[in-house]
């Protein structure tokens, strides 16, 4: 079963019933942001000063207190100097150096052989 409904013509009569709500008045807004950021700025400022007035205080008591414990202390600040070596130091060498005479014939001629190898491919 279908449901058919007329449809409408242009002379059809729309009833708004949608009441008149006064919005929001802009200006208002502003007005009152502006006085709250005031408020903001004016309790920012008084906080800074508090702070800043506390911290020149300790400032200037731990300033008092540190230059006394540089004056109590008086480290001797001498360098030791260290006399230069007269020994020999050994070279430390890489282990297979030494070893490269040591190698047969044929095991030196494939080392060669794959050193050759690699450069050709490195070479491709």
């Amino acid at each position: 079963m279908e449901v058919v409904t007329p449809a409408g013509s242009d002379e059809t009569a729309v009833e708004d019933d949608v009441p008149e709500v006064p919005g929001p008045d802009a200006n208002e807004d502003i007005r009152e942001q502006k006085e709250m950021i005031q408020v903001l700025k004016a309790q920012r400022e008084t906080k800074l000063r508090e702070q800043g007035a506390e911290d020149r205080d300790e400032a200037m008591d731990e300033g008092s207190q540190k230059k006394r414990e540089r004056e109590e202390e008086n480290p001797s600040l001498q360098f030791d100097f260290k006399e230069p070596e007269t020994q020999e130091r050994k070279i430390a060498t890489n282990r297979r150096i030494p070893r490269l005479p040591e190698m047969t014939p044929e095991r030196r001629s494939f080392a060669w052989g794959i050193a050759a190898f690699a450069a050709a491919v490195g070479a491709m």
